[in-house]
């Protein structure tokens, strides 16, 4: 400003300046005075004025999410912004209520660029029960500088975890009939600032599975669980089953990490089993009538099915030719069919052989649990054909007469058996005297099979007993069958004396039921010698005849003709 008087004193004052819009100004400063003005010189004075961007505004806005049908979260999650131009730190906090969502704005120094949004997690409400948080994500700010009085805007996302658990139970057979199963949870949430409780709010301890009669599966799932928990899950052991024991409850299974989104799963499988039924196998033995009484042990064995195995078991028989016994059988038992082991069975008694057993099987359908089954087997007993027996015999002298006896065994039903015990009586007719030492008793055949046990008269020598066992032999002579016993014995008798001698046989026990008879005696009066001539004349007369003449037999007959 110009001219002014050298030597004056000036002062200068400032008028407010002209607002501009998103802008502030400062204070206006004061009139500087006291300005001396110098002769051919320009004198100065300065004003500063301090303007400033009005603040812009960051709005940050939170939304919380989670697995479909996650509960609402409440409460107030604090935050911080770290910014440049300037370099400085903001803080604040979204509160949340209904809709899981909620926003706050931050008045920022306009210019402020690069921000970025942290999320004080230590701070934040606890998750949901059953629920973990995850890492919040974000939307940061545009980094540019805000602008006087502009507005930038940010997003925390908060995400829920939770996953869940099935336990699967398995029986080992079909149930018959319903059951519970009952298991006790307990879990561990992760480790985290604030706590987290492991399981969701409507989620029991106690969990149970349902299984229809005849089932073998079922599960239950339990949750939400928040991520990351350690769970272990226990059971308790079945309620009993009528006829059925369960096998040791498992243990407890641990260990179990819940995953994110997904479901962790336990199997526990129960072991059941029928409790053993029984099968009773009774025997009886039969026969002819008056047959011998029978006793000893019977052994047998039983094939079955389902499961595929055999069992063994014996049968005593005593009185009444009758006997029982009860075998234990798993439950579940089918197609069992009963064989006796012919080979242990006891001896037939003496006389008799087994006939192949008949047997009535027990029920094809499987074994109830605790459940019955029965099974007979008869034994029929046959008795064994007698001894084939002949009789022949010859005159010795005028007195003196010996018997030939041979007993064979050949009869076919005998031919499967080991050799047959027989007895041999004969009783010796009246007139008749046992010559001593005439008896003799000879096996002819393999030995072992054919022999002579007793061989000899009474002490009276009235009666002669021979026992003693016979091989089968499929020979009809008995003179000259492979297996036989050879009898033979003299006696005595008044001169003129005809005499019929019987032998009877039988297998030993047996009454006798085979018997021979011969026809013999000794000549009445001695024959005086004839001529020769005579002779002749009489054997060519009896040879025309057909006659066979013993020498016995010749002298009858001349007794005859002299008289």
């Amino acid at each position: 400003m110009s001219p002014i008087v050298a030597g004056s004193t000036c002062s200068v004052a400032e008028s407010a300046p002209a607002a501009i819009p998103n802008y502030t100004w400062g204070t206006t400063p004061g009139p500087n005075g006291n300005i001396v003005i110098a002769s051919g010189a320009t004198a100065s004075t300065a004003f500063t004025n301090t303007l400033t961007g009005n603040p812009g505004t960051l709005t940050v806005s939170k939304t919380i999410n989670g697995p479909a049908g996650f509960p609402a979260v409440t409460g107030s999650f604090p935050f911080t912004v770290a910014c440049l131009t300037p370099t400085a730190n903001y803080s604040g906090s979204v509160v949340v209520s209904a809709g899981n969502t909620g926003n706050a704005t931050l008045s920022m120094p306009a210019g402020s660029s690069a921000c970025v949004i942290s999320e004080t997690l230590a701070s934040r409400p606890a998750a949901p029960a059953g629920y973990a948080w995850a890492a919040p994500t974000y939307t940061q700010p545009n980094a540019a500088p805000l602008p006087a009085a502009g507005t930038t805007i940010g997003t925390i996302a908060n995400p829920l975890q939770s996953g869940s658990l099935t336990i699967n139970k398995t029986v080992s057979m079909a149930l018959p009939q319903a059951a519970t199963f009952d298991f006790t949870i307990s879990c561990s949430a992760p480790t985290s600032t604030p706590a987290t409780t492991a399981l969701g709010a409507t989620v029991s301890t106690s969990q149970s599975i349902a299984l229809a009669s005849g089932a073998t599966t079922g599960s239950v799932t339990v949750g939400p669980i928040a991520t990351g928990s350690t769970c272990s899950v226990a059971e308790t052991a079945p309620a009993p089953i009528p006829n059925y024991t369960w096998g040791t409850t498992p243990g407890p299974n641990g260990n179990i990490v819940i995953p994110s989104g997904a479901t962790a799963s336990t199997a526990f499988t129960n072991t059941l089993t029928g409790n053993p039924g029984t099968l009773t196998v009774s025997k009886t033995v039969t026969g002819p009538a008056g047959f011998p009484a029978v006793t000893g042990s019977f052994p047998f064995s039983v094939a079955c099915l389902t499961p595929t195995a055999s069992y063994s078991g014996s049968v005593l028989v005593s009185a009444g030719n009758t006997g029982n016994t009860t075998l234990s059988m798993p439950a579940g038992s089918s197609a069992c069919v009963i064989s006796e082991t012919l080979a242990s069975r006891p001896a037939a008694p003496a006389g008799y052989a087994w006939a192949a057993p008949t047997y009535t099987q027990p029920n094809a359908a499987p074994l109830a649990a605790a459940g019955t089954m029965t099974g007979a087997i008869v034994n029929p007993l046959t008795p064994l054909d007698p001894p084939f027996i002949s009789k022949r015999a010859r005159v010795i002298d005028g007195t003196t007469l010996e018997w030939t006896v041979t007993v064979i065994n050949n009869a076919l039903p005998n031919a499967g058996q080991t050799p047959v015990g027989f007895t041999v009586s004969d009783a010796l007719p009246a007139g008749v005297a046992f010559v001593t030492g005439s008896l003799s008793c000879t096996p002819t055949g393999t030995p072992g099979q054919t022999s002579v046990a007793t061989c000899g008269f009474n002490p009276g020598n009235t009666n002669l007993t021979v026992t003693g066992t016979l091989g089968y032999t499929p020979d009809t002579a008995p003179a000259t069958a492979s297996q036989r016993v050879d009898i033979v014995f003299r006696g005595t008798v008044a001169q003129g004396q005809m005499v019929v001698n019987t032998a009877c046989t039988n297998v030993t026990g047996q009454t006798p039921s085979r018997c021979a008879s011969n026809t013999a005696g000794s000549d009445a009066l001695p024959v005086p010698a004839l001529d020769a001539r005579v002779l002749a004349v009489l054997t060519l007369l009896l040879a025309s005849m057909g006659l066979v003449l013993t020498r016995g037999g010749a002298k009858s007959l001349l007794k005859g003709i002299r008289k």
